[in-house]
């Protein structure tokens, strides 16, 4: 039979244990993020006025723990308030001067990856936020937006999402797509400066379907400004930017 020091050094270890691997922490993943495909409607290029559908991927970061600092929190589908940080990844299409007559003279613009990081305050009724991103191809300018969000809960699993937008990049992201080049036969040559570009309103609705799955719908309205609102690329299109899309995504944890 075990002595009493024995069983007392068991127990002592055992209390030790629970006290440092909480229930909460054991469940607790330190890596979960959502990943999903979405489809929407939108300008065939910045500043255009003719539109297609778009394809596109949805990722958000939901727990991100490196160590004793936390990066990103969420509470299921739903960010934790207070500050947080994220990564941000961004894609951007083509624009090609054979599918588009109009923009004769310009270069083509390949497929754009932006990634960089989100900062954002959040409340239960509104949040405050923005992003900066670093092309990697497609341009090697920084971008990004910045805005304000009010919370509408339409239900237990379903909150919409309201507020206005502002978008921004430096002058190499501006000359990117919105610039025209001096051998331009058709338009005006233009070198725009960097600046906000854009301003406008973004609606957004998000229904859980599941601690794992949750459907996504936004549409949105951005009028192009500043460095691109005397852009030839825009005068031949429009300074008005509709867009809309729905998609699904699925949570994964790990670790």
């Amino acid at each position: 039979m075990p002595s009493l020091s024995r069983i007392r050094s068991v127990l002592a270890g055992l209390c030790l244990t629970a006290t440092l691997v909480s229930p909460a922490m054991a469940d607790s993943p330190r890596l979960a993020f959502a990943l999903g495909g979405s489809v929407g409607v939108g300008p065939e290029y910045p500043g255009a006025s003719s539109y297609g559908v778009q394809p596109g991927g949805i990722f958000q970061m939901h727990r991100l723990r490196l160590g004793g600092l936390t990066l990103a929190e969420r509470d299921g589908w739903r960010e934790r308030d207070g500050f947080g940080i994220a990564p941000s990844l961004r894609v951007l299409g083509a624009r090609r001067v054979s599918d588009h007559p109009e923009l004769a003279g310009t270069e083509d613009v390949s497929r754009a990856i932006e990634l960089g990081a989100r900062v954002q305050y959040r409340t239960p009724d509104w949040q405050v936020f923005a992003t900066l991103r670093h092309g990697l191809r497609g341009h090697r300018g920084w971008a990004g937006e910045a805005g304000v969000d009010g919370f509408l809960p339409l239900g237990p699993q379903t909150t919409l999402s309201a507020g206005p937008r502002i978008g921004f990049g430096d002058g190499t992201f501006q000359r990117t797509y919105f610039g025209a080049p001096a051998s331009s036969m058709v338009l005006q040559p233009f070198t725009p400066r960097s600046g906000v570009h854009s301003a406008g309103l973004a609606l957004g609705l998000t229904h859980e379907l599941s601690p794992e799955w949750a459907v996504f719908g936004s549409v949105t309205y951005d009028r192009l400004i500043g460095p691109a609102r005397n852009s030839p690329i825009v005068a031949v299109g429009s300074r008005h930017q509709y867009g809309a899309s729905i998609g699904i995504a699925r949570r994964f944890s790990l670790f």
